[in-house]
């Protein structure tokens, strides 16, 4: 999400400064956690630009609600996100382009994420 000026009434700890994205741009970055069923079950909104996927699933509720409640249950993450007890990420590329297992790991996991969080998305 994009701001046409500068935010507004950004309190401290934070400053204007830490909603410009990589790109210069105030923006927010949003962290979306949806289902097979295209349900969403958690949303962060309040992560400025300049913060990364992974620092924002480091904070977030359900990360910590997953870990205290659903030990077996997991997330499927992209590359931007690290590999956490509840969260399953692809291999990297060179890895995946050594072992075909590993590739066609990567495809699945990276379609059945797709279909999940992104189609939400799409339909949300």
């Amino acid at each position: 999400m994009h701001f046409r000026g500068k935010p507004r009434g950004v309190e401290p700890p934070l400053t204007i400064r830490r909603f410009k994205n990589r790109k210069g741009a105030h923006t927010l970055n949003v962290l979306v956690t949806a289902g097979f069923d295209h349900r969403i079950y958690d949303v962060v909104v309040n992560a400025p630009g300049s913060f990364h996927d992974a620092a924002i699933w480091r904070i977030s509720e359900i990360k910590q609600y997953l870990e205290m409640r659903f030990p077996r249950r997991y997330i499927l993450g992209d590359s931007a996100f690290p590999i956490t007890d509840n969260l399953i990420i692809p291999y990297t590329r060179r890895q995946a382009a050594e072992d075909v297992e590993r590739a066609l790991f990567n495809h699945r996991q990276s379609k059945a994420r797709v279909e999940m969080t992104e189609d939400t998305c799409g339909i949300w």
